[in-house]
């Protein structure tokens, strides 16, 4: 008799574990995405409406894509891919979306004290580089830098963003293929997504100074080849 009840409780236990493992978080309710039909752009703004939002909530994305018409990428995916969160209230969250992959369906998540409850998903367009381009900056010493796109055949020049009041890049360099321009604003790093059009100061724990070259005059173009 004995036995069987232990065996009996053993069960109940395993039984609640189990459910519990299982059971879905629910940390925002009546959540409202984006229609399935709409294809965001990288960089674009994705809101995600619903009621109960924190402070200190964080999205997390899951992307996952098939394999180009060219070839150029397999099926894959990436997780544990944090969200750039623009604007936060307690009943919405815009973040951009995400850039630097093939054409993909992106399942996000809200990320709560390191627990994670699924909101639904998006699909967002192909944000891979596709040939290397000449960029550069100008104005890098007023509050109003420049990053300009040249066209290497005509060597006309597009605006590509302005960067704003406190942001700027000395020293810019590119890593072909990243998407990315990287440099120094005010003794930190900070870089600009090419893909994304983000600007992201990076901080001063995360920069290392070996040396300092002039700043050019605001009408020079310090260039880096970008994705």
């Amino acid at each position: 008799m004995k036995k069987m009840l232990f065996l009996l409780l053993s069960g109940a236990i395993f039984g609640a574990c189990s459910s519990d493992k299982d059971r879905v978080l629910v940390f925002v309710k009546n959540v409202v995405m984006p229609p399935d039909s709409w294809v965001f752009a990288p960089g674009d703004g994705v809101t995600v409406s619903a009621e109960g939002f924190e402070a200190d909530d964080e999205i997390m994305l899951e992307i996952h894509w098939q394999e180009s018409a060219e070839g150029f990428a397999p099926e894959g995916y990436a997780k544990g891919v944090r969200g750039i969160v623009t604007v936060r209230s307690a009943t919405s969250v815009t973040f951009l979306a995400p850039g630097h992959y093939p054409a993909s369906t992106v399942r996000v998540l809200l990320l709560r004290r390191g627990r994670m409850m699924p909101l639904g998903k998006i699909r967002v367009a192909d944000g891979t580089p596709k040939a290397e381009a000449l960029y550069g900056i100008s104005k890098s010493d007023t509050d109003e830098t420049l990053i300009e796109r040249i066209d290497l055949s005509t060597g006309g020049v597009t605006r590509v963003a302005t960067l704003g009041i406190g942001r700027g890049i000395a020293c810019a360099v590119g890593l072909p293929g990243s998407g990315w321009i990287y440099g120094v604003c005010s003794g930190s790093m900070a870089g600009f997504d090419l893909t994304m059009n983000y600007y992201d100061d990076f901080g001063y724990r995360n920069s290392l100074l070996a040396g300092l070259s002039p700043i050019p005059p605001s009408d020079s173009f310090p260039t880096t080849r970008g994705g």
